[in-house]
């Protein structure tokens, strides 16, 4: 079996400007865990739920989310 067998063949893919809101959005309308970071046709990262997790603002902060945007 090789690789090209079991790769995702169009994967969602957002891109450095990405918000951080509308990241969570499309990995919960798509149903994934991590998206694919890509500039100009080149993978420049991977972003997981953890990790905009971690972007997100403490619950004992008085900042929403929608205002780190």
């Amino acid at each position: 079996m090789r690789i090209k067998d079991r790769m995702t063949k169009n994967p969602v893919t957002v891109n450095p400007d990405t918000l951080v809101l509308d990241a969570q959005k499309i990995m919960k309308k798509n149903n994934v865990p991590r998206l694919p970071v890509v500039e100009k046709a080149k993978l420049v990262g991977i972003v997981t739920k953890h990790d905009l997790l971690e972007a997100e603002p403490s619950p004992g902060t008085p900042v929403s989310l929608h205002e780190l945007n």
